[in-house]
Formats: structure tokens, C-alpha cells, sequence
């Protein structure tokens, strides 16, 4: 799912391309080396660094915020989580990043092909399997999106 998004950041926002259009093999190498980073970091500095999956996240905002506040040791407060007038004019080219949040914002297959979609599932199966994503059906005549990434 991260690929595809740095897929349709590509196509919608001209000035993001220097870093959003990228090969699938740049990708696999950089998302492997920093979610290896991540997960040592969270094994290493458990007192110090906190790792929250973005599903983890969006699935439900108020407690992974009440998680991330009580680590960091300051008060939960709602308005964290839901902004009271967001303006969805401020970032047109990434409406997601203000408003509600969703847990799915796009269906990867519109901008991955299947092709690409196996091999990067392929060459980051070991790291996936350590944050517990299953990998997406990549075959077949239909590619539906099963959970977002």
C-alpha cells in the first residue's frame, strides 16, 4: 500500500516526483532498510521508541493515541485525534491528511500492477511477516484491495 501511494502522490503532485517516483526495486530497498531500522530501534529502545503501524492507527485513532500520549508521558486529549475545522483545501493533492481519519484512503491496485504488487510482496515478505501483514492477492482476473497498508 505505501508503494501505491507514493504512486498516486507521483501522478497528482508534480512537485513530490523527485521522491515519490521511484522503481519498484528502490522502494523494496529503502522500505526494507527502514522498517529494519524501525523494528530493531523498537526491540532495542523499548523505553525510548514506540512503534505504532498505521493500520494500528486508523483502525482506531483514540487509542493508538491514548497509547502514544501515555508513552510519551502527556495527556490524551480528543482534539488530538479529531480536528474541529479541518480545511481540506490546505493539501489537495493528499486530502487525507486532513479530515477524518480512514482507514482506507485508496485501492492499491489502481496504481500497481499485479506484476509489481507480487514482487514487492516477494522481496519484503520476511519484513511484512514481522509487522503481521498478510500479503495481497496478486493473481487472478480480479485484484480487489483486501485491508489497507
Amino acid at each position: 500500500d505505501v508503494y501505491s501511494s507514493y504512486r498516486r502522490r507521483a501522478q497528482v503532485d508534480p512537485r513530490s516526483r523527485s521522491w515519490t517516483n521511484i522503481s519498484v526495486h528502490t522502494f523494496a530497498r529503502r522500505w526494507k532498510r527502514n522498517s529494519l531500522l524501525a523494528l530493531r530501534a523498537a526491540e532495542t529502545y523499548a523505553d525510548s521508541f514506540l512503534l505504532v503501524r498505521y493500520e494500528d492507527f486508523t483502525s482506531d485513532p483514540e487509542a493508538a493515541m491514548r497509547r502514544i500520549c501515555a508513552f510519551v508521558g502527556e495527556p490524551y486529549d480528543p482534539e488530538i485525534v479529531v480536528e474541529r475545522k479541518p480545511d481540506l483545501t490546505r493539501r489537495k493533492t493528499s486530502p487525507h491528511l486532513f479530515g477524518a481519519i480512514t482507514t482506507k484512503t485508496k485501492e492499491w491496485s489502481d496504481y500497481l500492477t499485479p506484476e509489481d504488487a507480487h514482487l514487492l510482496q516477494k522481496k519484503l515478505s520476511g519484513v511484512m511477516s514481522r509487522f503481521s501483514y498478510d500479503p495481497y492477492p496478486t493473481t487472478g482476473p480480479s485484484v480487489p484491495s483486501s485491508s489497507s497498508r
